[in-house]
């Protein structure tokens, strides 16, 4: 796309100042109600997850002694089967904040936020941006959205790095460059808008974005940190491929199993915005320079939606479907149709589009496709009680698990496996937990949390695992308490450590 002139701004739109007030504000707005509905959701949905504990754990490693080395997940080994910005970021952020699952997941709100925040800033100066803005409650409020912003993850990082780097990008800062190279080291998933960000940045901006100072500092500590992360691979390379080659089989068994990428093509939260993309890059010319990042943005997610598939990875595809609404908006505004209309008949066609448009892509985001990471993660369950976890639970769980180690050394595995992380205070030399992540760890204490918002299916297949890793039955089974008619925790003891393997090789 070619940039072009912009015409004039007709009589009666808002003016340039007021309306990057509105559209900052409704983000802002829509941000903080979102950080109140997590607040509310908290430990519910999902129940606490494995992953959380597979990253969280190598976070209050780095914390408490500055190294990834976190026996709970491996007690032989470093575990490399992602980068560790995630784990590091988590654990810088927790030397100065209380750590708690909730405080984390609050962050992944907090990210989540940011990345529409970004994109707020670029539409705030979109002639369309006040009508634009009201698409983000849609989206920020559907629930793969929900689940992403309330689980202590990497996507709504990786959302937000992408999303302000392509902010950067858009006003020809090279500090934007930095920012898409450190998006890798947080998750894979990064190298797509760094793959089309960075070329989009030099073809576009070369010759006339000032390398300043600070952008070069940037740069110089995002190489940095991959030579760091580059020194971090070679001390475990052998871990690192063990790792490495069991990740990348088993996304791409995730892959194949729903169809790949042919068949993901054809669905229409991932046709769609290729549609939108061809039609944008054809007829958006008088809006290029607006609407372009964006669209690079979009081609960027809707690619790795193609290639790669995995847990919450939907919001990659529901994130290009938002922006290219957000540019659909404003080519309408730009069009040579909108010359012709009054400003008060041009401002009723963007509202009636923008409603349009809410509604086509609130049929979007719950699409069986777009949910299809929460069917077997969360329970669907009208209000937020029972709640999940109260401090009594918590007290409880620890009283009899501090009496346990008292009279001998014991590891504790939790179901759900991440419920864990809401006792790391209690870890010392008598008392370790244990987190099935490419390793099972040995154990011969289990607590069971029976809970209304547990999925049947990961409760009993963590069970069975549970269960399945001893040659015979609990020598005690304790119920520690119950409440509300459907939370309950039950403790399970064995007089002996349950074997520890790594899987096989794929």
């Amino acid at each position: 796309m070619t940039e072009s002139a912009v015409p004039p701004r007709p009589p009666g739109f808002w003016k340039a100042r007021t309306r990057s007030a509105f559209v900052l504000g409704v983000a802002v707005l829509v941000g903080v109600g979102f950080l109140l509905y997590r607040s509310a959701i908290d430990l519910a949905r999902p129940v606490p997850w494995a992953d959380e504990g597979s990253f969280l754990f190598p976070a209050l490693a780095f914390r408490d002694a500055f190294t990834l080395f976190a026996p709970e997940i491996n007690p032989e080994r470093h575990v490399l089967w992602m980068p560790p910005g995630f784990m590091i970021l988590q654990g810088l952020i927790f030397e100065f904040v209380p750590f708690s699952l909730s405080a984390s997941r609050t962050l992944s709100a907090l990210f989540l936020s940011g990345a529409f925040f970004g994109i707020a800033m670029i539409l705030r100066r979109f002639v369309a941006g006040p009508v634009a803005v009201l698409l983000f409650p849609t989206f920020l409020f559907s629930p793969i959205f929900e689940m992403v912003g309330n689980v202590a993850r990497m996507e709504a990082l990786v959302l937000l790095l992408s999303t302000v780097g392509f902010v950067l990008v858009a006003r020809g800062r090279a500090a934007g460059v930095a920012v898409l190279l450190l998006g890798p080291l947080v998750h894979p998933n990064a190298l797509f808008p760094a793959a089309f960000g960075i070329p989009y940045f030099l073809l576009v901006h070369r010759g006339r974005a000032p390398w300043t100072r600070g952008a070069l500092a940037l740069v110089a500590f995002a190489i940095l940190a991959w030579a760091a992360y580059a020194v971090y691979v070679l001390t475990h390379l052998e871990a690192f491929r063990i790792d490495m080659w069991n990740q990348m089989k088993f996304k791409q068994f995730v892959s194949m199993e729903d169809g790949g990428p042919l068949v993901r093509a054809r669905v229409a939260v991932v046709s769609g915005p290729i549609i939108a993309l061809v039609l944008l890059f054809r007829y958006g010319r008088r809006c290029a320079q607006e609407i372009t990042p964006l669209l690079v943005l979009a081609a960027c997610w809707t690619t790795q939606t193609l290639v790669a598939s995995g847990w919450l990875y939907e919001v990659y595809a529901l994130w290009s479907v938002l922006l290219v609404s957000v540019a659909s908006l404003e080519t309408l505004a730009k069009s040579r149709l909108a010359e012709k209309l009054s400003p008060v008949l041009l401002w009723s066609t963007l509202v009636v589009a923008a409603a349009l448009l809410v509604a086509i892509d609130g049929k979007a985001v719950t699409t069986p496709f777009a949910v299809r990471s929460l069917d077997r993660a969360t329970v669907k369950r009208a209000g937020f009680g029972p709640r999940y976890f109260e401090p009594e639970d918590g007290e409880v769980v620890r009283r009899h698990l501090a009496s346990l180690a008292a009279a001998r050394p014991i590891k504790v595995q939790f179901v759900p496996d991440g419920e864990a992380l809401l006792f790391t205070d209690l870890r010392s030399p008598r008392l370790g937990f244990v987190q099935q992540t490419f390793y099972t760890g040995g154990f011969n204490v289990a607590v069971v949390h029976d809970s209304a918002w547990c999925p049947t299916y990961v409760r009993d297949l963590e069970f069975i695992n549970v269960v399945a890793l001893h040659h015979f039955a609990p020598a005690k089974r304790t119920i520690l308490r119950t409440r509300d008619g459907s939370e309950s925790w039950t403790v399970y003891e064995w007089p002996e450590l349950s074997e520890s393997r790594p899987p096989p090789l794929l």
